[in-house]
């Protein structure tokens, strides 16, 4: 996958194995989440809530737990959350702090 290798850094260089971690804060509009009917609210989240059971994939809505992406499916949460914040982070491996 070319994407795969634009991103990684080959290992004897600086930074290899690291990984890189999206910090993100969701504001959720409760209000709007609470007037959808019980059908709504499982498809949304993926479960129904009565019982927290999975819903079976044939019955699930596709947009059930999905991310946000630029040519996809948007996540069903997305349409009564927005975030408000985010920042990347860079986690070197364990041996970049053992090693001398």
């Amino acid at each position: 996958m070319a994407s795969v290798r634009s991103a990684a850094v080959p290992d004897g260089e600086p930074g290899a194995g690291s990984s890189m971690a999206l910090l993100q804060r969701w504001v959720h509009d409760l209000e709007a989440f609470e007037a959808l009917d019980a059908d709504a609210k499982d498809q949304i989240i993926g479960r129904r809530l009565r019982d927290g059971e999975e819903i079976d994939e044939s019955h699930r809505s596709p947009a059930a737990h999905r991310m946000v992406g630029l040519d996809g499916p948007r996540d069903h949460l997305t349409n009564i959350s927005r975030c408000t914040a985010s920042a990347w982070y860079a986690a070197p491996p364990v041996e970049a702090f053992t090693s001398a």
